[in-house]
């Protein structure tokens, strides 16, 4: 069994993104009906200090966002995967799941967009290298159904961060550092994760980083606003896939952080089930 971490606050079911708060909700139902609460470690969220947001963010985009309703929901969003980047880091945890009520991957330096205010994978990936060490090296996947624009602005010219994203777009960096593959709009579960095996784990082992993180969108569900035609054993098969070439390559720091996704139901099907996965409890 692995020692997982759960990143949650009630405020991200409450005052989140319209179309994402419920999911929050729905996650945590889930993982109470299933008794997995018991059996996980739960962490409360830290609101990032002005001076954190702004090594990533302009002030104009801070400013912005502290004037739209989601401004707290976007700064214990981010919290959380600040905080679970420093646990995994230290290894006070294995690894982690993060709950968010807004999004991340849209949030650049000076824009945001699709339901993301503050970048958190950004956000985490800057507080590591300001608190540990300048030049730790990330990877960043990207599976949710969009193209993860917001994280590409942040780190194109950074050669200590790998970001392969599985979107609507078939274009490699001269360095092949920043991937983005094409995904049909329609595709199966098994070409799907063929697909990622494929075009991200031989860049993973390549690159070698000290930690990855997953923006994990499931709006390719079938039943979901991105749909790309996924069912559960998609998403099942790959985070099996994914945790494993994880502990292979930088010995299972994985940070799977939630994107896009706003189907109640499944939800709270999937969330205990990765969860299971990621701690290795049998269900």
């Amino acid at each position: 069994m692995r020692r997982i971490g759960v990143f949650y606050d009630e405020t991200l079911g409450l005052e989140g993104y319209p179309i994402l708060k419920d999911r929050v909700k729905a996650g945590i139902e889930g993982l109470r009906e299933e008794g997995l609460l018991e059996k996980i470690l739960i962490f409360k969220p830290i609101q990032p200090s002005e001076e954190l947001l702004k090594t990533i963010h302009s002030e104009g985009l801070i400013n912005a966002v502290r004037k739209t309703k989601y401004y707290k929901a976007a700064l214990l969003s981010a919290g959380g995967t600040i905080l679970a980047g420093e646990k995994v880091f230290l290894g006070e945890i294995d690894n982690a799941f993060v709950f968010t009520g807004t999004a991340g991957h849209h949030a650049g330096i000076d824009d945001f967009w699709g339901f993301c205010y503050f970048n958190d994978v950004a956000l985490s990936i800057s507080n590591l290298r300001l608190k540990f060490n300048p030049n730790l090296k990330f990877s960043i996947l990207d599976t949710d159904s969009h193209h993860g624009d917001g994280t590409r602005d942040i780190f194109k010219t950074d050669s200590y961060v790998q970001h392969v994203c599985f979107c609507n777009l078939d274009e490699t960096s001269t360095d092949e550092l920043k991937v983005d593959i094409s995904v049909p709009s329609s595709i199966s579960d098994e070409d799907y994760v063929k697909l990622v095996e494929e075009n991200y784990f031989p860049r993973l082992r390549n690159f070698k980083p000290d930690m990855v993180f997953w923006h994990f969108g499931y709006d390719t569900y079938k039943e979901d606003y991105g749909s790309r035609g996924l069912t559960e054993k998609c998403f099942l098969d790959l985070t099996r896939k994914v945790k494993n070439v994880v502990d292979e390559v930088c010995n299972g720091k994985l940070i799977v952080v939630l994107c896009g996704g706003s189907n109640r139901r499944f939800a709270k099907s999937i969330i205990p089930k990765l969860i299971r996965i990621l701690a290795e409890i049998e269900g």
